[in-house]
């Protein structure tokens, strides 16, 4: 887990919405969102950016007022010539970033394909990508898509009880 512990999965369509636009920068949205809800964990008296699935969340907090977030990224939607502010633009689970991969295969915009994916344990995980030029078989996208939306309702019950 890390500081985006708060954020919503990116979707296939921002990454679109990014290319489409050659965007080379952060939006003021992503700004905003990076620290909004950036959290930290504190794990033995330390206030921690990234931890284990295991660690205990229940002190978990965000460390930004919503205000302060809202005048920087304010700020850079009204100057285009704003200094740049690092930010993740996108969060990923290992099933998220596959699921949007698998996406950008389907539609013919990249013919990358997941050699191996390693999740260690803490609050990231890896990812070997090989240009295999779109050979690799993909499964049928109906499928696929029918999948996802049943683990999405399974998750969505889940939380409602």
């Amino acid at each position: 887990m890390s500081f985006d512990y708060f954020r919503a999965n990116s979707q296939t369509g921002e990454l679109l919405e990014a290319w489409w636009s050659q965007r080379t920068r952060p939006t003021a949205a992503q700004v905003f969102s990076h620290i909004a809800l950036y959290a930290l964990n504190p794990i033995d008296g330390v206030d921690r950016s990234g931890w284990g699935r295991l660690d205990a969340v229940d002190g978990v907090r965000l460390v930004e007022h919503l205000s302060e977030a809202h005048r920087i990224a304010a700020e850079i939607a009204l100057d285009p010539d704003a200094p740049y502010r690092d930010t993740h633009c996108w969060c990923f689970t290992p099933a998220s970033f596959e699921a949007i991969l698998y996406d950008l295969r389907v539609l013919g915009i990249v013919s990358l394909s997941i050699d191996t994916l390693t999740v260690p344990g803490g609050h990231e995980f890896f990812v070997r990508l090989v240009n295999d030029g779109g050979r690799s078989p993909l499964p049928d996208a109906d499928e696929v898509r029918a999948e996802r939306t049943r683990r999405q309702l399974a998750i969505v019950a889940y939380e409602r009880n």
